[in-house]
């Protein structure tokens, strides 16, 4: 009987030991969570030149970590590709190595990230991946609190069908332009 005080005392602190650490860690990342949506056109660069078949829209849940100058995200995406309809789902990650404050909680930032993307048309799947270079603006609202950003990307990207129909082009270079709008409540 003793054996079994003694592991719920155990266990009980554990817990505290466990609760403790996970809030001193959020505090110490300052997480912020909301959603954005981007609207993406692209250039395809490939052997017969450039041009412009694709154009997607995107909803992403998003997750900003304020001292680790981090945000990643992931979400749904649907647009055309050439005449096809196809829809799947991105992510990405973003690592702002500029930031700074214009006035008050008007703020600028800029950075590098990486983002994937995985879309059908119900034929063929589409893999693409690419470098993100981007640039924002934010504002902080009631204490800081509550985020609002417009955000321009440019993504260079090398994308693969998984798939054979000619619809798609099977490998190419993309040149992807998103315009990213959001907002994030941040704890």
């Amino acid at each position: 009987t003793d054996n079994g005080i003694l592991m719920k005392l155990f266990s009980k602190k554990t817990f505290i030991a466990a609760v403790v650490f996970i809030a001193a860690e959020v505090s110490a990342f300052s997480l912020g969570a909301g959603a954005q949506f981007n609207l993406t056109p692209s250039f395809l660069i490939n052997q017969d030149g450039a041009k412009n078949p694709k154009i997607d829209f995107s909803a992403i849940g998003t997750f900003k970590f304020d001292r680790l100058s981090a945000a990643i995200g992931a979400g749904l995406n649907a647009g055309f590709h050439n005449s096809s309809f196809t829809f799947g789902s991105s992510v990405f990650f973003d690592y702002w190595a500029i930031n700074f404050q214009i006035e008050n909680t008007l703020n600028f930032y800029s950075g590098v990230g990486a983002s994937a993307t995985l879309v059908t048309d119900i034929k063929n799947w589409k893999f693409e991946t690419g470098v993100r270079f981007f640039a924002g603006l934010n504002r902080l609202l009631i204490d800081n609190y509550i985020e609002i950003y417009v955000q321009q990307n440019i993504v260079p990207s090398y994308s693969m069908i998984l798939g054979n129909n000619a619809d798609f082009d099977s490998q190419s270079f993309r040149f992807n332009f998103p315009l990213e709008i959001g907002t994030r409540l941040h704890f």
